[in-house]
């Protein structure tokens, strides 16, 4: 009789011992599944799942991870808000200034000496090379964004050495 006792004892602590690991292994597979949701989720750029609750390891790299989240979201606004910048503060003057330095060398504002127009012409170049540049810029922002559609055609590659030379 004492060895039933003994091995329904063993039986008994062997099914609760995997009913146990099986509920315990259960939460913790869940709560990873949560992480990884969160990680496609932030590729896609959705709205992340709540935080998970509690303190232990998982919880605390759930927490790191929606800090992160939310820090990559402030980057992304404020590069959104610098190439706004660039594009309206920057290119907008630069654009004005090019039209006032092409009437002042076309003599709409009255004959320039030589040495005048010379120098006026000099900061035209300067001036639409920084609004390429500013250009440049904004197509490079559009480009990582998937924004910008490229279309394949030939060039004359002397003109282009020659631009790139100047």
């Amino acid at each position: 009789q004492l060895m039933s006792w003994v091995i329904a004892a063993l039986v008994f602590d062997i099914a609760l011992a995997f009913s146990l690991a099986f509920y315990l292994n259960r939460g913790t597979v869940r709560r990873l599944n949560i992480l990884m949701q969160n990680t496609q989720r932030m590729t896609r750029k959705d709205v992340l799942l709540p935080v998970i609750e509690g303190s232990d390891e998982i919880a605390q790299l759930d927490h790191v991870f929606h800090d992160m989240a939310a820090e990559l979201n402030k980057a992304a606004r404020e590069k959104q808000e610098l190439f706004d910048m660039v594009s309206h503060d920057l290119r907008s003057p630069l654009m004005s200034l090019q039209v006032f330095l092409e009437l002042l060398s076309l003599g709409a504002l009255g004959e320039l000496p030589e040495e005048a127009k010379s120098e006026t012409l000099k900061a035209e170049v300067g001036v639409a090379r920084l609004i390429r540049l500013v250009n440049d810029l904004l197509d490079a922002e559009k480009m990582s964004a998937g924004k910008l559609s490229v279309s394949i055609q030939e060039a004359d590659l002397k003109s282009i050495l020659e631009q790139s030379v100047q």
